[in-house]
C-alpha cells in the first residue's frame, strides 16, 4: 500500500483547487447563458405582445391602403380639371411604404391613373385626396386653411381629425381599423359621399 507523502498532497492541493474553480466557472457560464437566453426570449414576447407605441403596423396600413383605394369609387369629385393624373397626397412621414404604391399600381379615377405625391409642407398641397400622417405632418389649422375651397378629400389619423375640419378619421379600435366621415364638411368642398360609404363609416 502506497502512502503520499506531505510535499505531494502539498502539490496535488493547488491542482485540485483549480480544477474545481474552473468547473465553478463553467458552471457559472452556463447559467449566464441559459438566464440571458431565457431573458431575451422574454423580452421578445413582451415587445410582440406591447410593441412600443410609435411602432408601425403594416396590418394597420395595408389595411388603410385598401380604404384609400375604396374611398376613390365612393366618392364624387366636382368636374376634375382636365389633366393626366389624378393625385392622392400624403403629407408627413410616409407609414405605407410600397404597401400604398402596390395598391395604387393600376387604379383610376374617372378614366385618369393615379399618382402618389409626398408633401413635406401645407404649402406643398396640390392633390385630389390628401392623407394626412400621424407623424411628420404641420399643425392641422395649416392644412385646412391650405386645403379651404378647394376640392381636396381630407383623411387623417389624429384624434382631433374631424373635430378640427378634416373629412374622414381613421381610428383604430382593439386592432380593428375603423373610419368616420364628416359629410358637411366634404359638401362645404363641393364633394359628395356615396351613401355606401356613410354606412360603412364608424
Amino acid at each position: 500500500m502506497s502512502m503520499e507523502s506531505p510535499a505531494q498532497t502539498r502539490k496535488a492541493s493547488p491542482l485540485l483547487s483549480y480544477l474545481l474553480l474552473v468547473i465553478a466557472a463553467v458552471i457559472a457560464g452556463l447559467a449566464g447563458g441559459l438566464w440571458y437566453r431565457s431573458r431575451a426570449q422574454n423580452l421578445r414576447s413582451v415587445e410582440q405582445k406591447h410593441p412600443p407605441e410609435d411602432a408601425q403596423n403594416p396590418f394597420e396600413y395595408a389595411i388603410k391602403a385598401n380604404h384609400l383605394y375604396y374611398f376613390l369609387t365612393a366618392i364624387h369629385w366636382p368636374a376634375l380639371p382636365v389633366r393626366d393624373e389624378f393625385v392622392i397626397g400624403i403629407l408627413g412621414d410616409d407609414p405605407f411604404g410600397a404597401q400604398l404604391t402596390n395598391k395604387m399600381k393600376d387604379a383610376q379615377v374617372e378614366g385618369v391613373p393615379v399618382r402618389i405625391v409626398k408633401f413635406k409642407s401645407a404649402g406643398e398641397i396640390k392633390c385630389q385626396l390628401l392623407f394626412v400622417a400621424a407623424k411628420g405632418a404641420p399643425p392641422l389649422a395649416d392644412i385646412f386653411k391650405a386645403c379651404a375651397g378647394k376640392p381636396i378629400v381630407t383623411i387623417g389619423e389624429a384624434k382631433d381629425f374631424l373635430k378640427a375640419g378634416g373629412m374622414i378619421q381613421f381610428d383604430v379600435d382593439e386592432g380593428h381599423v375603423k373610419f368616420r366621415v364628416d359629410e358637411n364638411a366634404a359638401q362645404r368642398e363641393g364633394l359628395e359621399f356615396e351613401s355606401v360609404l356613410k354606412r360603412k363609416s364608424n
